[in-house]
């Protein structure tokens, strides 16, 4: 981005950690997740506050790419910062956890949805 004169910003970053989770095809999922997780720690580094549409747009490929504990994290620190988890991100999430093998996990994510009062989509 440098390169080319434009300072970095959220908008502008999360196209970019979109276009690389993105990515379709579950060979490339795991390099290009963490092609867009090594953006969002760039984000971080430099100062720039990702925002609930940067953490919803790489959580449902950490599924696909086998990154679930990475996905709980994110999830976590979502709420660290401040953000109020959406039905976009709890649709991301449990059938990430019910896929993977934990369906108390996706259950319990759930509950927090509806706790929260998101209804699913």
């Amino acid at each position: 981005m440098a390169d080319y004169g434009c300072k970095p910003n959220s908008a502008i970053c999360n196209v970019l950690i979109k276009g690389f989770a993105e990515t379709g095809d579950v060979e490339a999922a795991s390099r290009r997740v963490e092609e867009a997780l090594a953006l969002y720690d760039e984000m971080r580094t430099r100062g720039i506050a990702p925002d609930l549409y940067t953490y919803n747009s790489f959580t449902p490929n950490l599924g696909l790419a086998g990154m679930v504990e990475q996905a709980g994290r994110i999830y976590e620190q979502l709420q660290l910062v401040g953000l109020e988890p959406d039905v976009f991100t709890y649709n991301a999430l449990i059938p990430l956890y019910g896929t993977s093998g934990d369906p108390d996990h996706a259950n319990a994510v759930y509950k927090n949805m509806m706790v929260g009062g998101c209804s699913p989509m």
